[in-house]
């Protein structure tokens, strides 16, 4: 908060205040009262009053008295600035941006206000103004810790993970005793592959503020990367011997999306049955965090819809943007038969790039989800659903908890993140016959529904207007290009000695890479492919993570894209395919690891499907080094690609699913 005042009137005004940072919040509230029977015009009565009715979890009320004290004293600059937090504490942040805007126009020099700016703009989305405001906080106040934490989340934010890091270490060195900054900066070394400083930061957080949302943390931060099977193997065993020990504690976490940092999003990537340990997490929470059991009041007595009447499906998520996800729903969403359905879709707010208008503007509404759990729950409620469908359940912590409630009678996730959740208030996994091996419906904690084409409708990519050149990469214009563009902590240990033998027997073969999130990452990633092989790292090239056009450019230039085992690529697929760019997959064991096959079985193609590790190797410096070869397969992936794309079908039995699901009346409301 602002800690412009003048001075106070009285003792009781500095007793109030006493009792506003103990918590004391009837004691503290009484004594405003006394002093404002006094002297009703006491700006700084009314001020201490509102905040101590914010801290008291009535925001509206703050709001009024605050705006008193305005009222009566304008001038002064902290009154607006905390006038602005409780306009943000209420969603109303277009009014909290005008407020703080004021608040700095009358004292540009107090630092709250352009941190408390900072803090509005970061969840309109607008990060550019976001960080000027968070440096100019610093500028005025170097030691202000918690202007340096929200700077790093805001740059976490944008992926600018180094600049991340730096920024909660600044954090520390101005507050060492800060619990959040502590399990903020664990949760990104953890990320960067430092698990052993990420597992001190969060016990040092612990010791300094013994909450159990830091205990559950620090038990499911999983390694990005893992040098070995086995070391994937004890990793696992050693998670679920940590949650079935918490699943004995007696632990209470109330806003989940809130007070934890980290899902355990890199189990997905080990390329193993996740089912059992996604159940026993799901569990866990649910017995931790009593506000996940939500159930919407019209899911309490369900009925269906009346014959003839539009189905209400609602599909949730924070990536329906300019995203993998944005990319893979565009085209089911916007193709809904209005007739049958009314859509409303669930979204990140201020969002505004091109797909994530396309999507909003497609629906029959677009609704922002609050940051607040609760609140998530309320708003999708408040629809009255018959479906949801969560695009992606695993990535994000708000949706992840979404999901634990029940919003709607039929509720269902996809291949967005494509893991089992373990969460039983989700009743269908939609999948694809094209997709799954024999027997996966034991994969799946939820009901397995297959659609016998592919979940999605896709947009066919277009060619960059202005291709860049190999000259334009830096890459060698006699190279044989074999390009990994997945991102790097898909990356199993399978799969270097995989790649190392492609360049030990490709001799003009290199190996092209897009840097990841971290600087660690690409560290990582080429020490692993140097322990198979002596001199491979100059054959080795990251390029920097590009704009969408110049990746497209990448894949247009490179000879043959290379598939990663256990993890297949999903939508840089779609795009190599649309310009006939091979793509050499090794199909796994679970849907995850068999997206590359199932696009090349829809389209009739099998060229570039391995049968073994050797096969793959094989498979890839055929179509590297000779032409001929990778012509032919080229002009088979031009001719059969349009199979893939905008696939009509595709929504038609996504309609047939849900409208069946709904009105047979078989989704999941016993689960609660």
């Amino acid at each position: 908060m602002a800690t412009e005042t003048s001075a106070p009137p009285d003792q009781r005004l500095s007793q109030a205040q006493a009792c506003y940072h103990a918590g004391k919040i009837e004691d503290g509230l009484a004594l405003c009262r006394q002093i404002l029977v006094d002297v009703p015009n006491d700006a700084e009565a009314l001020h201490l009053m509102g905040l101590i009715c914010h801290r008291g979890g009535d925001s509206d009320s703050a709001v009024g008295l605050i705006r008193q004290a305005i009222s009566i004293n304008a001038s002064n600059a902290g009154y607006h600035s905390n006038l602005g937090v409780m306009l943000r504490a209420l969603g109303r942040n277009e009014e909290a941006v005008a407020v703080l805007r004021r608040a700095i126009e009358i004292n540009p020099e107090l630092a709250d206000s352009h941190y408390n700016l900072a803090n509005v703009l970061k969840v309109l989305r607008d990060f550019k103004e976001a960080e000027s405001h968070y440096k100019k906080a610093i500028e005025i106040s170097p030691n202000f810790a918690n202007a340096h934490n929200n700077l790093g989340q805001l740059y976490k934010d944008q992926a600018k993970m180094d600049a991340s890091i730096e920024a909660h270490r600044q954090s520390l060195i101005a507050d060492p005793a800060s619990a959040m900054t502590h399990s903020n900066l664990g949760m990104l070394l953890r990320q960067a592959g430092h698990l052993t400083e990420a597992l001190s930061h969060y016990g040092i957080a612990l010791a300094l503020a013994p909450k159990d949302s830091l205990r559950v943390d620090s038990v499911v931060s999983l390694p990005t990367f893992n040098k070995s099977v086995e070391e994937i193997q004890q990793v696992r065993r050693g998670l679920v011997r940590s949650l079935t020990a918490l699943h004995r504690q007696d632990l209470k976490i109330d806003d989940p999306a809130k007070d934890l940092n980290t899902t355990t999003f890199f189990l997905a990537y080990h390329g193993e049955d996740d089912r059992e340990v996604q159940q026993i997490l799901a569990s866990l929470y649910r017995k931790i965090c009593p506000g996940l059991d939500y159930q919407a009041p019209h899911c309490t007595t369900p009925t269906k819809p009346e014959p003839g009447a539009r189905i209400k499906v609602g599909f949730v998520s924070t990536f329906l943007r300019n995203h993998t996800i944005g990319r893979l729903y565009r085209g089911l969403i916007a193709n809904l038969d209005r007739d049958k359905f009314h859509v409303s879709v669930f979204v990140p707010p201020q969002a505004t790039d091109p797909v994530f208008k396309a999507i909003t503007e497609s629906a029959d509404e677009a609704v922002a989800l609050p940051e607040n759990i609760q609140a998530a729950q309320q708003t999708i409620a408040q629809r009255q659903l018959d479906a949801v469908v969560f695009p992606d359940i695993g990535m994000v912590l708000q949706t992840y908890f979404l999901a634990f409630a029940r919003l709607a009678p039929v509720q269902c996730v996809c291949w967005g993140h494509p893991d089992t959740t373990g969460v039983n208030t989700i009743d269908y996994f939609v999948s694809s016959e094209l997709l799954e091996p024999e027997g996966a419906e034991e994969h799946y904690s939820e009901k397995l529904h297959k659609l016998s084409t592919l979940p999605t409708y896709y947009y066919k990519p277009e060619e960059p207007k202005k291709p860049k050149t190999r000259s334009d990469f830096g890459f060698d214009a006699k190279a044989n290009l074999y390009l990994c563009p997945q991102t790097l902590f898909k990356f199993h240990p399978d799969f270097y000695p995989m790649l190392a033998d492609i360049l030990k027997k490709d001799k003009k073969g290199v190996l092209v890479m897009v840097d990841g999130q971290f600087k660690n990452w690409g560290v990582q990633v080429k020490a692993s492919l140097q322990a198979h092989g002596k001199g491979l790292a100059r054959r080795i090239h990251f390029v920097p993570p590009q704009q969408h056009e110049d990746f497209l450019s990448l894949i247009l230039l490179a000879d043959v894209m290379l598939d990663t085992p256990h993890f297949s690529g999903g939508n840089t697929n779609y795009e190599a395919f649309a310009f006939g760019t091979p793509v050499v997959t090794l199909p796994g064991t679970f849907m995850r690891g068999r997206v590359t096959q199932a696009l090349y079985s829809k389209m009739g193609v099998a060229d570039c499907i391995a049968e073994t590790p050797e096969d793959y190797v094989r498979i890839a410096v055929e179509l590297g080094t000779s032409k001929k070869i990778r012509a032919a397969v080229k002009k088979k992936i031009l001719g059969a690609s349009d199979a893939i794309y905008e696939d009509i079908e595709a929504v038609r039995e996504w309609e047939r699913f849900l409208e069946g699901a709904v009105r047979s009346g078989e989704g999941g409301i016993e689960a609660l």
